[in-house]
């Protein structure tokens, strides 16, 4: 822990990752809110797994097409049109009585409206440390959003099963709103501009590595998806004990992150 002490000591630097989790808190909450809201609408886990799917599809689209925006208009041109229509189509999941195939469409485009916070952030980091200190950093960064994790889960599920899943999709919003503001309003954010990109889209999946990379992070994220469905599942909407469970699971992440995070990446 004494290597992130100097870290947040930094001007600006605990104030930006504060801003940047608080803006991505939400998409910690809206996999179990749309999960338990579209079950109790058609009350199958199966058509709510299929919208949370077409959901992550688009959040995956999203992200290497938006940073490539940011490059092209700036980050927060970019930050703000998505996060609105994020918001939108949180909106209308929560509010408007659809068939099946509309609550998929809309989550696809809500998927495809993640405000690339992540991508901006990380531009941003290299100009406000030195270059010794930008790896403990990025290691802080990926063990701070295990936060989203733990917290996101427990307050969606409580919600949700002693209010209404309206109501925890709702506070989704409010969190993307506030997070949102906050991290745009950034100075940070007008100081630095993320280069055009200059090659076709996709080009860098000729890489071995990152094709590893990349299909390594999606049998994780899909390992961990059918962990949240199936433990969700298990105890039901009227619970909120799937929430406190996957908590458990994002605490031993978090533990594990700030444990082995800062070491040098090895075989």
């Amino acid at each position: 822990m004494s290597t992130y002490g100097p870290l947040l000591k930094t001007p600006g630097v605990g104030r930006v990752i504060a801003a940047q989790l608080t803006a991505r808190f939400p998409f910690g909450m809206l996999s179990l809110a749309y999960l338990l809201h579209v079950e109790h609408v058609f009350g199958s886990y199966g058509a709510a797994g299929l919208v949370l799917a077409t959901t992550s599809v688009g959040q995956a689209i999203a992200g290497p097409l938006t940073s490539r925006w940011m490059g092209s208009w700036g980050m927060r041109p970019v930050l703000v049109l998505t996060s609105l229509v994020a918001l939108v189509s949180m909106g209308v999941i929560a509010f408007v009585v659809m068939p099946l195939w509309a609550y998929v469409v809309v989550g696809f485009l809500g998927g495809l409206a993640v405000p690339p916070v992540q991508p901006a952030v990380r531009t941003i980091y290299p100009k406000m440390v030195t270059s010794s200190q930008l790896t403990p950093l990025f290691s802080l960064d990926a063990s701070a959003q295990e936060l989203i994790w733990v917290a996101g889960p427990v307050i969606t599920t409580f919600v949700a099963t002693q209010i209404g899943t309206i109501e925890a999709i709702v506070l989704a919003m409010v969190f993307l709103v506030v997070g949102g503001t906050w991290f745009i309003a950034s100075p940070e954010l007008g100081r630095v501009r993320i280069p055009r990109s200059k090659r076709a889209f996709g080009v860098v999946l000729k890489r071995p590595s990152v094709v590893v990379a990349t299909l390594t992070g999606l049998l994780l994220i899909g390992a961990c998806a059918a962990v949240e469905a199936s433990v969700t599942s298990v105890f039901g909407e009227g619970s909120p004990n799937a929430g406190i469970v996957l908590a458990v699971f994002a605490v031993g992440s978090l533990i594990g992150g700030l444990t082995l995070g800062h070491l040098p990446i090895s075989r």
